[in-house]
């Protein structure tokens, strides 16, 4: 198995699928052994020797009885049913049965030939018969007769003999058929056992090892990171809050590093703002007074034009001061239930003039939408969209502005299909006195980003070169009776 929890699950599913197994075995066995005990081992070998102990008997008193003929014919035998005497020219009786009929002396007579000891079955008798030769090719034959009591006898012996000796052949059978079976059901219960303890592991530990990895690649940094790991039940509910989690992390993430990257921002732009003031207030003075002593002179026509320029660089600058200024020192918003139907409205109207060089087109919805924030500062972030919009865009390109909402976001969606600009340039866009125009302080995404991020939103640009860009602004939405002073 891949893992070690794969192999415990292998292992529990054998011990469930073995377990039975073995029971079934060994009650198959105990089965085997009583069904197949027709008649115990010591009670057929008692019987057995009894029986050889009569027929031994039987032929010893037959043996002895031969004896005492042999010596007198005419000896009086008390054993033997029946007796004969027999040679090349006659045969003598000496008993006769008189079940004996030439049919059955026949028998007993081709038997003797090639057996002296034994015994002679019809249908209801069995002829015990020994022969001895007492002289040179004469015989005397004798023996008795047993009546169909001993045969009926005989026979269930026989009957129950071959009964045993086919139940062990039987008996062996069933084991190794048990043997057998339980070989097949224990590869069966292992196959199975393996097919489904993978099964099981891999919709098990699968999730469980993806969700480890993803928490070591989230504390390395990468929160971005998610899972697409189909699983069910508890473990579907734990992978979808992992990378609900993480998306939170990383959004919050993100935030934070805007929030520092501001705050780093507005501290520069603060100390820049201060010493770029401390240096233009002698200059400006010094201007002044320069202008106004050669204003009366024939020297002010010479250097006017010179005079002219330095002043509106310098405009420029106490301009680009007072931008900085703004960056660093806005003044905390004061939050308001605001309809942003309304507000985008009455902002693509303020611009329309501009917008009527362009294919411009803004989507609102019929209803009322609000998210609380500051009118003011929020104008200020269109202001500055649809300026960079316009600036991107050639005459007659295409412009939208759109609003959208779910269930607890509204999202406010600019988009010009300008120039665009590559990734690298969308990672440094948000940084304060970034720009890619020759003209502007590259401060207006800054602070279209400081403001959204002091309503809790986020601001997401996209852009492509040759495409235009797109940039989403999503705040939380404001519901009826709810109002933040």
């Amino acid at each position: 198995m891949p893992s070690a929890f794969g192999t415990k699950i292998l292992r529990l599913l054998l011990l469930f699928a073995m377990v039975p197994s073995i029971l079934l075995a060994v009650a198959g066995y105990y089965l085997a052994t009583e069904t197949t005990g027709l008649s115990s081992g010591t009670t057929e070998d008692h019987f057995r020797k009894l029986a050889d102990y009569y027929s031994h008997r039987t032929f010893s008193n037959i043996q002895t009885d031969i004896d005492n003929l042999a010596q007198d014919t005419s000896t009086q035998t008390t054993f033997i049913d029946f007796a004969w005497i027999k040679s090349y020219e006659q045969t003598t009786w000496l008993i006769r049965d008189t079940l004996l009929t030439s049919s059955l002396v026949s028998l007993v007579g081709d038997a003797a030939t090639r057996k002296q000891d034994g015994f002679v079955e019809t249908d209801n008798l069995v002829i015990q018969y020994s022969c001895r030769e007492i002289e040179d090719s004469v015989f005397v034959c004798a023996g008795i007769v047993h009546g169909s009591g001993y045969t009926s006898m005989l026979s269930s012996y026989t009957s129950d003999r071959i009964a045993r000796l086919s139940s062990l052949q039987l008996h062996s059978r069933y084991l190794l058929f048990l043997g057998i079976l339980f070989a097949t059901l224990a590869i069966l219960s292992a196959t199975l056992a393996y097919y489904f303890s993978s099964r099981i592991s891999r919709s098990l530990s699968r999730p469980v090892t993806e969700l480890a990895h993803a928490a070591e690649a989230i504390a390395g940094g990468d929160f971005n990171h998610s899972i697409s790991t189909t699983a069910t039940g508890e473990l579907k509910i734990l992978v979808e809050s992992f990378n609900h989690m993480a998306a939170q992390l990383d959004t919050t993430t993100a935030l934070l590093t805007q929030a520092e990257r501001v705050a780093a921002w507005r501290h520069i732009a603060r100390r820049f703002a201060h010493e770029l003031k401390n240096s233009l207030q002698p200059i400006i003075i010094s201007l002044y007074r320069i202008e106004k002593a050669l204003s009366d002179t024939t020297a002010y026509d010479s250097v006017k034009e010179s005079l002219l320029a330095v002043s509106d660089d310098l405009k420029h600058l106490t301009r680009l001061a007072d931008r900085f200024s703004q960056l660093a020192k806005l003044p905390p918003p004061t939050l308001e239930k605001t309809d942003l139907v309304l507000l985008l409205q009455s902002v693509a109207d303020l611009y329309s003039e501009q917008l009527n060089h362009y294919n411009f087109s803004i989507e609102l919805p019929t209803k009322p939408i609000y998210s609380e924030l500051d009118p003011t500062y929020f104008r200020e972030v269109l202001h500055n969209l649809l300026k960079n919009a316009m600036e991107a865009t050639p005459a007659n390109g295409i412009i939208m502005l759109s609003l959208h909402q779910n269930d607890n976001e509204v999202q406010i969606v600019v988009r010009d299909f300008g120039k665009g600009f590559p990734d690298d340039i969308q990672k440094a866009a948000r940084m304060p006195y970034f720009t890619t125009k020759s003209t502007g302080s590259g401060l207006g995404l800054a602070i279209v980003e400081k403001t959204v991020n002091e309503l809790s939103g986020r601001l997401d640009i996209f852009s492509a070169p040759g495409k235009g860009t797109t940039i989403t602004i999503t705040l939380p939405k404001a519901y009826k009776g709810h109002h933040h002073a």
